[in-house]
């Protein structure tokens, strides 16, 4: 089969799976599907045949302030609804397109954005993405003069800690860690 790529952006990221849970009576009955990603916030997705089911282009709601640097993809045969036939999550590994200043150390922030589509259609089922990444409320968790502390604050999102927390916390249960 001939693939048509109709990308005129990169690709960041692609998997294959099954949208269709095993059905031991029947186990050539089910199919691979095949989905890409684009720098452009696109997802493809291809039949075991290489013919696209659908296209859909994710929300993009950070004003372009966040750069997609790669993608991950998961197919699973999993309904989020009834009417659903699988599901397919895109995980985007996001830069922040401002230059580094003193304020950050250097440092380019990072941000993860998760979405999960019908595996049928393509339809966003849920989402988290940059457009959560400020609680509505962080000006008034600190004083207006304690500026370190509230762009501390805003680096995460609302009740969301530093991923070195849950690794300390993970490496602290292994029996070599005492």
């Amino acid at each position: 089969a001939k693939l048509e790529a109709p990308f005129i952006s990169n690709c960041i990221g692609f998997a294959a799976g099954y949208t269709e849970k095993y059905n031991a009576t029947r186990p050539d009955a089910r199919k691979q599907i095949v989905v890409a990603v684009t720098d452009d916030y696109t997802v493809f997705a291809y039949d075991h045949q290489l013919q696209m089911l659908w296209s859909e282009r994710l929300p993009d709601q950070n004003e372009g302030l966040f750069a997609p640097a790669h993608a991950s993809v998961l197919v699973l045969p999993h309904d989020i609804h009834a009417e659903d036939r699988g599901l397919v999550v895109v995980g985007v590994d996001t830069r922040n397109r401002a230059s580094p200043d003193a304020h950050s150390g250097g440092d380019r922030k990072i941000h993860f954005s998760y979405y999960a589509l019908d595996g049928a259609t393509g339809d966003l089922r849920w989402k988290h993405d940059a457009s959560s990444f400020h609680d509505l409320d962080a000006a008034k968790t600190y004083p207006q003069q304690s500026y370190k502390l509230t762009t501390q604050h805003l680096e995460h999102h609302s009740g969301e800690q530093d991923w070195t927390v849950y690794r300390r916390s993970m490496l602290a249960t292994f029996p070599h860690a005492h």
